[in-house]
């Protein structure tokens, strides 16, 4: 069976980016314990985040989140 390839995620707010960064690291192939070794983090830290969404990550967390996924994030601020 094929990969199926997805070009991108779109959200239509930033609250939709918790949802997102999940999405990718799934879409990516990467278990929450991969992203914790690119995160220098233990995999319970990244268990935590994604189980509350992100809720409490500070925006340079995020960041890093985005980095190690190897995403590209663009808003439009209207």
């Amino acid at each position: 069976m094929k990969t199926q390839q997805i070009e991108k995620l779109e959200c239509n707010s930033l609250e939709e980016l918790p949802e997102a960064l999940i999405k990718a690291r799934i879409f990516r192939g990467l278990t929450q314990g991969q992203l914790a070794e690119l995160l220098n983090v233990k995999e319970q830290q990244v268990q935590r985040d994604e189980a509350n969404e992100y809720a409490n990550s500070s925006f340079t967390k995020l960041l890093k989140v985005q980095r190690a996924l190897n995403i590209e994030i663009r808003e439009e601020v209207i």
